[in-house]
């Protein structure tokens, strides 16, 4: 059952993934107990929506394991009561609403943390692959995810 003031993710993730990304710290985004520098859940969970988003596919939640609260959401400034983060993720929510003709229902937190949790489940299992790939070290992924920044940075550059 998802918790109504939190964002979630599978409990199979939290159980399997997120253990192995603390204990490696893979790409900075683990958390230790007396690690100062490490990212905290948000960042974690955002990191893992954009490679969803990227990937273009929103994979439903099995299970549910309560992951960061709706107060913990990242945010400077303010608009009507709405952290900068929370707006991307109605943005998204929007995009995805008027796919289905529910633009309605934009105002319903349970409707934008349902896309946002979609998404982030697929960026979720893509760190996963990353992690069991015997063959892809985390500097690989590092230079990767920098060329793809580069060539949708050149992309947009172009069009402008």
């Amino acid at each position: 059952m998802a918790e109504r003031d939190r964002f979630s993710i599978e409990n199979y993730i939290y159980e399997n993934v997120i253990p192995v990304i603390d204990s490696r710290k893979f790409l900075g985004l683990g958390k230790g107990k007396a690690d100062k520098d490490s990212a905290d859940r948000s960042e974690l969970f955002f990191f893992a929506m954009a490679l969803g988003i990227k990937e273009g596919k929103r994979t439903p939640l099995a299970t549910t394991h309560g992951f960061i609260q709706d107060t913990a959401i990242p945010g400077i400034g303010d608009f009507y009561g709405v952290s900068n983060a929370m707006s991307l993720i109605y943005s998204l929510a929007l995009s995805e609403l008027r796919k289905e003709g529910r633009e309605d229902k934009i105002h319903d937190l349970e409707e934008a943390r349902k896309v946002a949790q979609e998404y982030a489940n697929t960026g979720f299992h893509k760190i996963e692959r990353w992690l069991n790939d015997k063959n892809l070290d985390e500097e690989t992924i590092m230079f990767r995810l920098i060329g793809e920044m580069n060539r949708s940075t050149a992309s947009q550059e172009v069009t402008a």
